[in-house]
C-alpha cells in the first residue's frame, strides 16, 4: 500500500485500499471528533483536534490514519471476566 499518500476523504481511502488488492465493497467513513469522544479514545481526540484525518473501516470498525496506516484494531470485549469466571463456577 502506498504509506506516503494522504487521503483526505472516505471514498479516497477506499480507492487507496482497493488498489492494495482489497474488495471494491469495502466502505469507509471519516471517524469523527464526536465517535471519539464517545469512545473515550484520547489518541483519537488529540490527533483530529491537531487536524488530522482519521477514516474508519466500516465492516470491521477498525481506525486509519490519512496515509493508510492501522491506528487502532476495534476488538470488541463481549463479555466481564467477572461474568465468565461465574459460568465457569457453576
Amino acid at each position: 500500500m502506498m504509506k506516503n499518500s494522504v487521503c483526505t476523504t472516505a471514498e479516497e481511502m477506499k480507492e487507496k485500499f482497493v488498489a492494495d488488492g482489497w474488495s471494491k465493497d469495502i466502505t469507509f467513513a471519516e471517524f469523527t471528533l464526536e465517535e471519539a469522544t464517545e469512545r473515550r479514545l484520547l489518541w483519537a481526540i488529540d490527533a483530529i483536534n491537531k487536524g488530522e484525518k482519521l477514516f474508519k473501516m466500516c465492516d470491521t470498525g477498525n481506525i486509519f490514519k490519512s496515509n493508510g496506516e492501522i491506528a487502532f484494531y476495534n476488538v470488541p470485549i463481549a463479555r466481564k471476566y467477572s461474568e465468565i469466571d461465574f459460568r465457569l463456577k457453576k
